[in-house]
């Protein structure tokens, strides 16, 4: 199974990155960084993602998946990709406006690779993905909650989000 059909959108408010930076300090997050690119062979975990013509610390990020409390160097971390990061923390993306929530035949890994393609709008056209009328804070809500139910409901990325990374919708 490729990638990009496994990601699952984890319906959880997830750990702070900048906090865990901070706590750990510049030089143990860049050898967790470069560790877990290493360990990863510089590929997104999410929509199977590979940088070949930019620097991979230009396009991949380091998502911390479950912090080690006792030692946090020993926490559990993956790469993905901007795009699939900014789903990892659902609550700052809906709060920042940067996606939106859709239900669609693809699954959330194919999703994020249509919208870096700028191939959205055509399938919104097509009727392959349609928007929820259910709003994001109301989904915030459910997620705070526990009462979202994982790989229901997916996400793409705004217009407003996608000119932000010079991508074109």
């Amino acid at each position: 199974m490729k990638e990009e059909e496994k990601f699952q959108i984890r319906p959880i408010i997830s750990p702070s990155d900048k906090e865990f930076k901070n706590k750990v300090g510049a030089e143990a997050w860049e050898k967790i960084k470069s560790k877990t690119f290493r360990d990863n062979n510089f590929k997104c975990q999410g929509c199977g993602f590979e940088p070949y013509d930019v620097p991979a610390e230009k396009v991949l990020d380091v998502h911390l998946v479950i912090e080690n409390e006792n030692d946090p160097i020993d926490s559990e971390f993956r790469t993905t990709c901007v795009l699939c990061h900014v789903i990892e923390h659902a609550d700052a993306a809906i709060s920042q406006g940067y996606v939106a929530l859709v239900n669609s035949k693809f699954s959330q890994g194919e999703l994020v690779n249509i919208c870096r393609n700028g191939a959205l709008s055509s399938h919104v056209e097509d009727g392959d993905i349609r928007y929820l009328r259910k709003t994001l804070p109301e989904f915030l809500e459910e997620l705070k909650d526990g009462r979202s139910l994982e790989g229901k409901v997916k996400f793409v990325f705004t217009e407003k989000y996608l000119k932000k990374l010079g991508i074109n919708s």
